[in-house]
């Protein structure tokens, strides 16, 4: 799999923690690497990489020129960016690609591994948490206006094949403005978990917990506890849940030995997961968003 990295001004406070964990649950010699970004970041892009890329089968960097700054055109500027990068380069796509945002966290080790087992095992076309697509209503109530795929997931290596709205920038989220296209072909996997717009990350008991902040509407919670099940999480925005892991695993890093070939072992056509319980969700008729979307 090429895991791919996005670097930005919003998020690149995130990153020295994220890597620390990363670091941690390596080695990934059956995965790449691409960190990319735009000039102003140039020189957290190449940290980024400098870090991580030894602890990949390979590892690139792109730097993009010009850029859009604020959300939702930033984000969906640097992933237009690199699907235009990634399939000039189409000998380089032989492999389905995560795009892995700075504020996911990952939890245990072996994360990437899994995640890549899961995609091939389900045969998906899509792999990532969904999400209810939001709308308010005209007497301010909370509806759900469809379901899309989070952004940050896992593509085919033929994506451009499948999808035709990548090229049209609809002044929404990429992930709300693809949602017609990828959630009838989604696998919803129990190893992400998406905990958006989240911080203070904390042990109550035996459960890791969170909470909201700066949410467009009082009744929409999305701070979870943590799934037994999860390997990686998305939405933190303050580092406090890899600063917990980090913690935790500061006085067990000695005994814990990464796998350094897990594919190769007699193991690997094992799935590592019981099958039983993946869930596949039936196709939807297609529509349009009658309202403001968020």
């Amino acid at each position: 799999m090429l895991l791919v990295i996005p670097v930005s001004e919003a998020d690149v406070h995130l990153a020295d923690d994220v890597m620390a964990l990363m670091k941690a649950f390596g080695p990934y010699h059956h995965h790449d690497l691409l960190v990319v970004g735009t000039e102003e970041n140039a020189a957290a892009m190449n940290r980024v990489r400098e870090t991580l890329g030894p602890l990949f089968r390979k590892s690139d960097l792109k730097v993009f020129q010009g850029g859009v700054k604020g959300w939702p055109l930033g984000p969906n500027f640097y992933w237009r960016s690199t699907i235009l990068y990634l399939y000039e380069r189409t000998a380089d796509i032989n492999q389905p690609w995560y795009w892995f945002e700075l504020d996911n966290t990952p939890l245990k080790q072996g994360w990437l591994d899994a995640l890549q087992t899961e995609y091939s095992l389900t045969h998906s076309v899509y792999m990532g948490p969904k999400h209810a697509t939001y709308v308010i209503g005209s007497e301010g109530e909370l509806l759900v206006q469809g379901y899309h795929m989070c952004g940050t997931a896992i593509y085919p290596r033929n994506y451009v094949e499948l999808s035709s709205l990548w090229r049209v920038e609809g002044g929404i989220a990429f992930d709300v403005w693809i949602q017609w296209e990828v959630t009838p072909h989604l696998h919803e996997t129990p190893l992400m978990q998406h905990n958006w717009k989240t911080r203070n990350y904390r042990r109550e008991g035996d459960k890791i917990v969170s909470d909201n902040f700066d949410m467009p509407h009082k009744d929409l919670q999305t701070n979870k506890p943590i799934s037994p099940d999860a390997v990686v999480c998305h939405g933190c925005k303050d580092s406090s849940l890899a600063k917990l892991i980090l913690d935790e695993l500061s006085g067990t890093l000695s005994s814990i030995q990464p796998d350094p070939d897990p594919l190769d072992s007699p193991e690997a056509a094992t799935p590592r997961f019981d099958t039983e319980q993946l869930v596949f969700p039936k196709s939807r008729k297609r529509a349009k968003p009658e309202k403001e979307l968020i």
